[in-house]
């Protein structure tokens, strides 16, 4: 045991020493790497989630915008109309009661409430 226990110290005495790396470190810094990467990745997940959830929002509030315009474009229309009948009849009454100009004077043809 002596023999080897010289043999040893002589080796250790003759040896140079080099440089030690801790592996440890490199260790922790590949989990990290890894840790951000499945971060990253979940956020892109995110991110694409919450792009279709946009724009899904998107079309259907585009849809309720069209139908609600075409409801008002509608409406406007039938305003449009009941006015330019209104306007027609009015015209067409006027036209009567100027016909003979003495009963419009003496007010025949108006009906009183």
């Amino acid at each position: 045991m002596q023999n080897t226990r010289a043999k040893l110290m002589k080796y250790i005495a003759v040896h140079p020493a080099h440089k030690q790396n801790k592996q440890h470190d490199i260790v922790l810094q590949l989990d990290e790497l890894k840790q951000m990467r499945n971060i990253l990745k979940q956020q892109q997940q995110q991110a694409e989630q919450d792009r279709a959830r946009l724009e899904m929002q998107i079309a259907k509030m585009t849809k309720e915008h069209n139908r609600s315009q075409a409801e008002a474009n509608e409406r406007f229309q039938k305003i449009s109309e009941e006015c330019k009948s209104m306007q027609q009849r009015a015209q067409a009454k006027s036209a009567n009661e100027y016909k003979n100009p003495f009963k419009a004077f003496l007010g025949f043809g108006r009906q009183y409430g």
